[in-house]
């Protein structure tokens, strides 16, 4: 008996994740394609930065007075870290933006897969029955923060998705895999 209200309780706390999940891509994708004129602040300074990048503007690119030319903050991240965002010149900013929601956001449901299959693949056989509601619990209670980086245009997906990695990895003995991930996660 016990068993069945455990087995439920997973399929509930699942389904309930998953369904605030859909609702996420569906409020704020229209959010962020629809209203274009909505600041997307953190993007924007990749988006400027990988500009300036391409244009050749080293100097501008952490430089603290661009803060009185553009209004905008400096980029504060590793130059490593322009590689991930180098691609989104070649797009229009509304376009641009819209490809980084998808991106952060298949990042997050890609690292919410990897955590359920570890979470399988670590438990003892004898409490896989609780892998569902570990699944499920894992993505709620990272969503506020997948939710405050997809409104901000923030990078944290990738960055879980790196994590997580490298965690599947390290639970399926492929250490040097572990190592990069974790390396890759770390530089963004």
């Amino acid at each position: 008996m016990m068993d069945r209200i455990y087995r439920h309780r997973g399929v509930a706390v699942f389904a309930l994740a998953c369904v605030l999940w859909v609702l996420v891509l569906v409020i704020y994708g229209w959010r962020t394609w629809v209203r274009p004129e909505s600041e997307y602040s953190d993007f924007f300074v990749y988006y400027r930065a990988a500009d300036r990048l391409a244009r050749g503007e080293w100097f501008d690119l952490y430089s603290v007075f661009t803060l009185f030319t553009d209004g905008k903050s400096p980029f504060r991240y590793t130059p490593a870290s322009l590689i991930f965002f180098r691609g989104y010149v070649f797009w229009s900013y509304p376009v641009a933006r819209f490809l980084h929601f998808l991106t952060q956001y298949a990042s997050f449901t890609l690292a919410y897969v990897l955590l359920g299959w570890t979470i399988t693949r670590l438990l003892p056989a004898r409490y896989r029955r609780h892998a569902l509601f570990l699944s499920g619990l894992c993505v709620l209670l990272t969503l506020r923060y997948a939710i405050d980086a997809l409104w901000c245009g923030q990078v944290p997906g990738l960055i879980l998705l790196c994590q997580a990695g490298a965690l599947a990895s390290f639970a399926w003995r492929k250490k040097a895999w572990a190592g990069y991930l974790a390396g890759v996660g770390l530089l963004i």
